[in-house]
């Protein structure tokens, strides 16, 4: 399992993830096109609608993003992730 921790979603530009997604590239292995996604850490607004942003900028690398809060059963999403 490969983890990619950013503490902040927006840099100095100002769009979601902009400033990461050149590492974001680098970090992902070819052939992984689904992340799962924990949205914990946001607390002004609901882990839905900070999940379809996370998408949106997701969205020019072809990854799909899976938000963990829909999983009946996390833990077990976790140990399946790549």
């Amino acid at each position: 399992m490969n983890l990619l921790l950013l503490s902040n979603g927006k840099g100095e530009t100002g769009g979601l993830l902009e400033f990461a997604l050149p590492d974001i590239t680098n970090f992902l292995c070819s052939g992984i096109n689904e992340i799962l996604f924990i949205p914990y850490a946001r607390v002004l607004m609901n882990w839905d609608e900070y999940t379809n942003q996370v998408q949106c900028a997701f969205q020019s690398l072809d990854i799909k993003i899976k938000p963990i809060h829909n999983e009946k059963l996390p833990d077990r999403a976790i140990l399946r992730s790549k």
